[in-house]
């Protein structure tokens, strides 16, 4: 249903990762979501030595709903291209590593840009999954980093504010990943950080997120808590 309010009053075609999460959340957890049979799986996220914080840019562009339409068509674009090639696809769910590198710049550069963030971004997921199940947070760090770059260069969905966050912290040594969070084009950065460090990553990002943008970033240091339930 919230879905359908999105699509149908709100006008952005999106997917249901976010209503998803708000249903299913699990403390000191994260879950695999598959959007085709609507089922997930959970993993551990135990923060004992870690702990992740959001920074706000406080910059907010109207291109978010438009250009989100807009990638989903240019990924469409891809999956009937794709489709010409083995009927057996349904969608970039289908579409292997191997295909995206043999099919440079099809069905246009465009169009292979996105199908080709969303091909590898599937793939970082799986990793994801196995670094967590190993307890592997430097390895969960860095593809939160591949991700962002994903993001900013193939998928084109960030801005210069948070990508000037996401740069700050390669600098910094007890930040082990950061991305951009949402629909993009402004909003937050999630990050992921030694917890005696909190304090002085607040310090820092504040202070050069001023300096560069005279604008007041908001850091908010937050856990993984249970979904909504009854009260």
């Amino acid at each position: 249903m919230a879905q359908k309010a999105e699509h149908e009053y709100a006008g952005v075609m999106c997917g249901i990762m976010d209503q998803y999460a708000s249903v299913f959340g699990k403390e000191d957890q994260v879950f695999m979501l598959d959007c085709r049979s609507n089922t997930h799986q959970y993993f551990p996220f135990k923060m004992d030595d870690y702990i992740l914080a959001l920074v706000n840019t406080h910059v907010k562009h109207s291109l978010a709903s438009s250009e989100y339409n807009q990638r989903q068509e240019e990924c469409a674009k891809g999956v009937n291209y794709f489709q010409e090639i083995d009927n057996s696809i349904n969608s970039l769910r289908d579409v292997s590593l191997n295909m995206i590198s043999e099919n440079t710049n099809e069905p246009d550069a465009l169009s292979y840009n996105r199908c080709k963030y969303v091909v590898e971004e599937n793939d970082r997921v799986e990793r994801a999954t196995q670094a967590l199940n190993k307890g592997d947070f430097q390895l969960f760090g860095q593809l939160m980093y591949q991700s962002h770059e994903g993001l900013q260069r193939l998928y084109e969905v960030s801005c210069k504010e948070l990508d000037f966050l996401v740069d700050l912290t390669r600098e910094m040594p007890k930040v082990l990943g950061a991305r951009m969070m949402g629909g993009g084009f402004g909003g937050c950065t999630l990050n992921l950080i030694e917890k005696d460090y909190a304090s002085d990553f607040e310090n820092e990002i504040k202070e050069k997120y001023k300096k560069e943008y005279d604008i007041d970033a908001d850091v908010y240091f937050v856990s993984i808590s249970e979904g909504v339930g009854k009260i």
